[in-house]
């Protein structure tokens, strides 16, 4: 049943796939995509431009759920080869400034992650705690902590790395007595654990 859902759902892609592009995609085909992404999984999705391979790319995300990913990784293995086009069953690393916006009581709340530092705890079977400090400033936005802490981490990281190796993000104002010191610029982070 589900490969014949994959396949209903490539040939829709592939059919379509020249309304589909980043500048060209309107209201219309964003809704008709979105009905076609519902039929195979409560998956969000992204299209853009990856400026690393030079091409357009559709990004079907399992919203941070493991078990969606093993699906979405099947529906991308599945994935015809398009032309001028790649396919990402999570959202990749992102290619940013640290930089990024949340609508907080309909108001543009602009988070600058540069200005954090965190620390890293590294467990025995590759699973690591993040620990993330941030301005004081902050405190009229803790109970976005989570959501702050999740965006800036998956964008450095990537959504697949942190569904398999991110135990826990912690966003505080300062970290522990006995951890001071042990502190970096957030800008290493990517660095650190991927390189």
């Amino acid at each position: 049943m589900k490969e014949k859902e994959f396949n209903n759902f490539w040939n829709w892609i592939e059919n379509n796939i020249e309304y589909l592009t980043p500048k060209k995609i309107t209201a219309e085909y964003i809704d008709l995509l979105d009905a076609e992404i519902e039929k195979i999984g409560d998956f969000s999705w992204e299209i853009g431009f990856d400026n690393r391979v030079n091409k357009n790319f559709l990004t079907i995300s399992p919203e941070g759920d493991a078990e969606l990913l093993k699906l979405s990784r099947t529906i991308i293995n599945e994935a015809p080869a398009i032309e001028g086009w790649i396919f990402y069953s999570s959202k990749p690393p992102k290619q940013w400034k640290l930089i990024f916006n949340l609508l907080i009581n309909d108001e543009k709340v602009q988070f600058n992650a540069t200005e954090w530092k965190y620390i890293l705890y590294k467990y025995p079977d590759n699973v690591y705690d993040v620990v993330i400090q941030v301005p004081k400033s902050y405190m009229p936005y803790d109970e976005y902590f989570h959501e702050i802490g999740d965006i800036a981490v998956t964008g450095e990281l990537g959504e697949a790395f942190v569904i398999e190796y991110i135990n826990e993000i912690d966003v505080v104002y300062e970290f522990d007595k006995e951890d001071i010191g042990k502190e970096k610029d957030f800008i290493h982070l990517k660095t650190e654990i991927l390189m």
